[in-house]
C-alpha cells in the first residue's frame, strides 16, 4: 500500500514536525530552569526560651501539641522551586519563657533572584504560646538555576 502526499500535504506535515520540535525545546527549556533549595539549609535560634520543630510541620499542624522542640542542630528540607514561583514551608515555633518575644527571621547567603519572606516577622509571641510559621522562598524568572545552601536565623 502506497501512500501518497500532495504538495499541500507535504507542507502540513513539515509544519506538524515544526511544531513537535518547538513544544519538545519548550519541555527542555522548562526543565532546565528547575531551581533546587539544598535540603540542608541551617537554622539557628540565639534567642534564649525560643525553641523549634522544623521537620514534619505542615500549614496544618498542632504546633500546641508538637513533639521534639529544640534550639539546636536545626535544619529545613525545601523542595525545588521553579523559575518564577514561590514554595513554602511550614516550622513551629514555642516561646517557653514568660516574656513577648518578637519575632524576627533573617536569611543570609541566598543567591540573586532569591527571596526570602514569612508572614510573622515582627509578630509578637507570648510566654508559653506556640505558633505555625509559614516560611517562603521565592525566585525570579531570571534566577540562576543549580543548588544552594542558605542560613535563617530566628530571634
Amino acid at each position: 500500500m502506497k501512500i501518497g502526499l500532495t504538495q499541500k500535504g507535504v507542507k502540513l506535515f513539515r509544519v506538524l514536525i515544526a511544531l513537535i520540535a518547538i513544544s519538545v525545546a519548550d519541555i527542555v527549556t522548562y526543565a532546565a530552569t528547575q531551581l533546587t533549595i539544598q535540603n540542608n539549609s541551617s537554622v539557628s535560634i540565639p534567642v534564649t526560651n525560643l525553641f523549634a520543630v522544623t521537620t514534619g510541620v505542615t500549614g496544618t499542624t498542632n504546633c500546641a501539641t508538637a513533639l521534639g522542640y529544640t534550639d539546636t542542630g536545626l535544619s529545613i528540607t525545601w523542595i525545588a522551586v521553579p523559575q518564577g514561583a514561590t514554595v513554602n514551608a511550614n516550622i513551629c515555633l514555642k516561646n517557653t519563657g514568660t516574656g513577648i518575644d518578637i519575632l524576627d527571621f533573617v536569611a543570609s547567603q541566598l543567591p540573586t533572584g532569591i527571596t526570602f519572606s514569612t508572614n510573622s516577622q515582627g509578630a509578637l509571641r507570648a510566654g508559653g504560646v506556640a505558633v505555625n510559621v509559614q516560611l517562603r522562598l521565592s525566585a525570579t524568572s531570571t534566577a540562576a538555576s543549580g543548588q544552594f545552601i542558605f542560613a535563617l536565623a530566628i530571634s
